[in-house]
């Protein structure tokens, strides 16, 4: 399946298409070679910006990935139940399992978002997701 450039793919797209043209008009052998070159790096150019973007896609999907767990008992995706903030600056996200209703907790603290994410199983729940400060007090 095809997929839409972004800009600056499409940008340089458009460029390496200018030199190709360039190099098809040139009369002399090194004005044709010195295009197609040109031509070669636009393109290269154009792969890069569009693995950037899809690198920075695959990246935002595994920062998001927390939000909304996987169930360990059947791997389907969990939907939230219920949302709670608290005066102790997290978060709490409670989750409940569409296919065979297991639960899971999700706590965040607010003090250091990269690694203030703590799982807490609940009975019908097996494993954390991720652990990170074991200090805090949660376990």
């Amino acid at each position: 399946m095809l997929k839409a450039s972004n800009r600056s793919a499409k940008f340089c797209y458009l460029k390496a298409l200018e030199a190709e043209q360039q190099a098809d008009n040139a009369r002399m052998l090194s004005d044709r070679e010195f295009w197609l070159n040109i031509q070669k790096r636009w393109l290269g150019l154009a792969v890069n910006a569009d693995f950037c973007e899809r690198l920075a896609a695959f990246v935002a999907n595994l920062q998001q990935r927390h939000r909304q767990p996987v169930c360990l008992a059947c791997d389907v995706p969990m939907r939230i139940g219920q949302l709670r903030c608290s005066s102790h600056r997290t978060t709490e996200y409670h989750y409940e399992c569409p296919a065979c209703a297991a639960k899971q907790t999700v706590v965040e603290r607010d003090t250091d978002p990269r690694s203030s994410l703590i799982a807490i199983a609940s009975p019908l729940s097996v494993v954390p997701i991720r652990r990170a400060k074991a200090s805090a007090g949660i376990k």
